[in-house]
């Protein structure tokens, strides 16, 4: 048969305290990390943002440097879509900036 000597109840007040202690720590650590994720996550949504709105606004430059932008109107008028996607170029392709 084993043999297990009494416990001294000091020893597991200790424990017991240190073990509470580092419960203590990981929530402190959990609140930090759930911080920095959400900072994280804002700056991601405005890049995001960021990108759209570059990009139409690069396609609107785009548009305004057409040659002749009254000729687009024209196609339109006439259901000629196919001629006004060829006069637009890359516009219809999704550049990004």
């Amino acid at each position: 048969m084993l043999y297990f000597p009494p416990a001294e109840p000091f020893l597991w007040q200790d424990l017991l305290g240190q073990m509470s202690l580092i419960r203590e720590k990981a929530t402190e650590s959990e609140a930090v990390v759930r911080d920095i994720t959400k900072d994280i996550q804002v700056l991601d949504l405005a890049k995001k943002n960021l990108i759209a709105s570059m990009t139409v606004m690069k396609r609107l430059q785009m548009l305004g440097n057409l040659p002749v932008p009254g000729v687009i109107f024209s196609f339109l008028s006439f259901s000629l879509y196919s001629q006004c996607i060829d006069t637009t170029g890359g516009i219809d392709q999704g550049e990004e900036v």
